[in-house]
């Protein structure tokens, strides 16, 4: 505790005889840079406080579709690794004994630099004419939802999830039937996309100038 006290009295008196003052003022600055992908709008010259939000969805958004991804990944190698195939099944134990025995870092160093030698975009390597492989990212479609369509997403998920818990209602108790639960719900999907006008549209990349046109994954 004493070297606590003496460190942050060393700190304090340091910022004040530079004239920095301790707290989060600095919040309401301007932030005179550009983030290159957001979930909110975002342009050089607004608050910091801002720009840490935006940074705090990017992280959230990423760590969930990397769970979605690991999640459908896992569950497929599973499924290879226990084939009866000896091939397929070897070729898997093995990924993940590399994979899983490899250092963490040596790994990172590895993709940069197989991401260093990729060409540059306007020299992109083009799959499917929408995935672009460049030194400065992949970029992949991106799905589009008009605006006004999150409420009728919102009601999609509550029919589905409202069908899904009568359906385990029924199946527990017995008397409901799933099928006309099933017919019911998919008529109120039906209703309810057509009178929200939901809107979905897939966006693939293109390239513009010197650089490409669309997020990189």
């Amino acid at each position: 505790m004493v070297l606590v006290a003496v460190l942050g009295s060393n700190i304090a008196a340091t910022m004040a005889r530079i004239g920095l003052t301790p707290g989060f003022g600095f919040l309401e600055r301007a932030a005179n840079f550009e983030i290159g992908e957001s979930a909110i709008p975002f342009r050089a010259g607004d608050s910091y406080a801002r720009a840490i939000a935006v940074g705090v969805l990017n992280t959230a958004k990423v760590a969930v579709v990397s769970c979605i991804l690991a999640t459908v990944l896992g569950v497929a190698l599973a499924l290879m690794r226990l084939a009866g195939h000896p091939v397929l099944s070897g070729l898997v134990r093995w990924s993940i004994e590399v994979v899983r025995n490899t250092p963490l870092l040596l790994q990172l160093f590895f993709w940069i630099g197989l991401a260093h030698a990729l060409p540059p975009p306007r020299r992109a390597v083009v799959w499917f004419d929408c995935v672009f492989l460049t030194n400065r990212g992949v970029y992949l479609p991106s799905v589009v939802i008009a605006e006004g369509s999150w409420m009728a997403i919102t009601a999609i998920a509550a029919i589905l999830l409202g069908w899904l818990a009568l359906m385990w209602r029924s199946r527990a108790r017995g008397p409901l039937a799933p099928l006309p639960l099933g017919l019911v719900a998919m008529l109120v999907l039906a209703v309810v996309i057509y009178a929200s006008g939901f809107r979905i549209s897939l966006h693939s990349p293109a390239v513009q100038g010197f650089n490409i046109q669309g997020a990189p994954a």
